[in-house]
């Protein structure tokens, strides 16, 4: 979605899907839609992963790195365990595994395993050397 928010009580929404210039837009002024649409604003930016994972040759801190559970599980999801082999493999009970795994589709904003393991590349949690060998 194109937008633009300003700080003064203004946005500007393009009138068309995929716009090529700017020729019609609505704007919006001081409302209950400018509320909305900032609400909407922050809210992705809360669920935004960075496009660069580093600033030159230092990498960012990655404070919101998976736990060791957390880190074990996706290895064997990358493997294509199932939720009995994943138990199995450490030691847990099954309803540990999906209490493990649910929450880490929610960490995630995941709703399927293939997202989780997407959003996990993309926050750097795991990386190709990371899969288990065949």
């Amino acid at each position: 979605m194109k937008l633009v928010l300003s700080d003064q009580p203004l946005a500007m929404v393009p009138l068309r899907l995929h716009p090529v210039d700017l020729e019609c837009a609505l704007l919006v002024r001081d409302s209950t839609l400018l509320s909305a649409l900032s609400a909407l604003f922050e809210m992705y930016w809360e669920r935004a992963v960075p496009f660069d994972v580093g600033i030159g040759d230092k990498p960012l801190p990655n404070e919101d790195a998976p736990s060791g559970p957390e880190r074990a599980l996706l290895s064997l999801l990358m493997a294509g365990l199932t939720d009995q082999g994943t138990a199995d493999h450490l030691g847990w009970h099954l309803r540990t595994v999906r209490r493990h795994l649910s929450a880490l589709l929610r960490r995630l904003d995941a709703a399927t395993r293939f997202q989780a393991g997407y959003q996990a590349v993309q926050r750097g949690w795991i990386t190709p050397e990371d899969a288990p060998a065949p």
